[in-house]
């Protein structure tokens, strides 16, 4: 049995406690974006035997979690799977509790969970030891080298360590683990006190300890060598160096090394990246899947066409992001569309030149898309609806600053769309509020709205409500 329960405010504290007291014991159980539920909710669920048999638990997102108390009996030796994501609340009792009773952990997921220190990772590496083999600390800011150590120390058998976005690590835990662990895949995007040196030192001992299939170094400092290690990673798979003061010949020399193996790069914000980089992604990588291309400045991306102009690799495209690149020409976009007949993702916010033809040819050739970004984009009811009838996996849609757009776009959508979750409509001042309602009725989504600068349309009369802080229209 599993039990999912998501993006519900009817989900209580009393719903769990009669969950608790029903004597099922399901094998899987999420629990995300229940505002309602607190830490007695919590509590009352696992009062019987609800976790005796789970192998995977989540919960995320519950804003009523707070501090540590309620998760003492949370959790059993038969979890495999941990995901405690987005729970800003929860403090490192809380966790070690969990922890204490979910001993057999093998994957974990901490991301978003801004209180928790050191002295949860330290107890989780002791506890779990070497069943641990994947752990995710996103935005853990509070962590130090004292947590990578612990791991370092403990978890020989991890082969997946995400630290994006803490901040104040220097580096010596993580070479620790990358001598001592079995890293494969490794981000630490963000990690702003690694010094170049500390980088070089880290993809070479990563390197030569065994196969690294996966690296996210975004905003981080590159050493006088760290191109030439990872250019020696040959197993290299996924590679993101977004905001990297990397050259066009070092780019070249990583497209030339990686070009048997990468399938997903991100180079988005790159600043001394040109033209010469769309040449080699054209030209040298072969099985390429992931283009992120954001922010870019004076790039037109002509040369990718060899790349979206052949077939074979054209059908091995599921995700490009361009959005924030003003100058990537339009007869990329018609290529993307006219040829990727598998693209999932499609983000083109602020883009020149896209109209409804852009749309037409989505519509036409890319039936597997689920989210695509037209944000400023110059499109009309015609194009928006045009998608909405045969882009039917659609899950997310970036609509904001299309001003032209009406009602009718809404109500295509709401009608074609069973999927769609999240859609952005700020500035989209012609859309009423009872086609909202419907769009809401019709299909669970969250609807994002705020009319204010960049995304209003010029003259809108907008006032700041002082009981919400947000703007609002006062012509209505």
């Amino acid at each position: 049995m599993r039990i999912n329960l998501t993006d519900s405010e009817q989900i209580n504290d009393s719903t769990l406690e009669l969950l608790g007291v029903s004597h099922c014991q399901p094998v899987s159980f999420t629990l995300h974006k229940c505002p309602l539920v607190t830490n007695k909710g919590i509590e009352l669920l696992s009062k019987l035997s609800f976790f005796i048999k789970m192998e995977y638990l989540k919960l995320s997102k519950l804003k009523g979690l707070e501090g540590s108390e309620g998760f003492q009996r949370v959790g059993s030796k038969s979890v495999k799977q941990l995901v405690l994501t987005g729970c800003s609340g929860l403090r490192d009792k809380g966790l070690i509790d969990i922890i204490k009773r979910c001993t057999s952990v093998c994957e974990l997921d901490l991301s978003e969970n801004h209180k928790l220190t050191d002295e949860s990772i330290i107890n989780v590496s002791q506890t779990l030891g070497g069943n641990l083999r994947e752990i995710s600390c996103n935005e853990l800011s509070n962590l130090t080298n004292a947590s990578t150590m612990a791991l370092a120390t403990y978890c020989h058998c991890v082969v997946k360590a995400n630290f994006e976005g803490c901040v104040k690590l220097d580096g010596s835990g993580l070479i620790q683990m990358a001598e001592n662990c079995l890293l494969e895949e490794l981000n630490i995007s963000f990690c702003y006190k690694l010094q170049p040196l500390t980088v070089d030192t880290l993809v070479s001992t990563l390197n030569a300890k065994g196969p690294l299939k996966s690296i996210d170094l975004m905003a981080i400092s590159f050493g006088d060598f760290t191109v030439e290690f990872i250019s020696s990673c040959h197993s290299l798979s996924h590679l993101f160096t977004a905001g990297v003061s990397m050259n066009d010949n070092d780019f070249d020399t990583l497209c030339r090394s990686l070009g048997s193996t990468l399938k997903q790069l991100d180079i988005s914000g790159c600043p001394l990246l040109t033209d010469s980089s769309c040449t080699s992604i054209a030209q040298q990588l072969q099985k390429i899947e992931f283009i992120g291309m954001r922010n870019m400045k004076d790039i037109s991306g002509s040369s990718l066409m060899e790349l979206f102009q052949n077939q074979s690799r054209a059908d091995n495209i599921k995700y490009v992001a361009f959005s924030g690149s003003k100058d990537i020409d339009v007869q990329v976009i018609e290529s993307i569309a006219r040829n990727c007949h598998n693209i999932e993702t499609l983000l083109l916010a602020g883009l020149k030149g896209i109209t409804d033809d852009v749309a037409f040819l989505l519509s036409d050739n890319c039936p597997q898309l689920t989210h695509c970004s037209l944000r400023n984009c110059s499109l009309t009811d015609i194009g928006v609806s045009r998608l909405a009838v045969h882009c039917k996996k659609l899950v997310m849609l970036a609509l904001a600053g299309i001003h032209q757009l009406t009602d009718l776009s809404i109500h295509a959508l709401a009608n074609n769309c069973p999927y769609l979750d999240e859609i952005h409509l700020s500035g989209c001042a012609l859309i009423t509020k009872q086609a909202l309602a419907f769009l809401s009725d019709t299909v669970i989504c969250s609807l994002w709205i705020n009319h204010n600068v960049p995304n209003a349309p010029p003259g809108l009369l907008m006032a700041k409500d002082l009981d919400t802080g947000k703007y609002q229209r006062v012509d209505n």
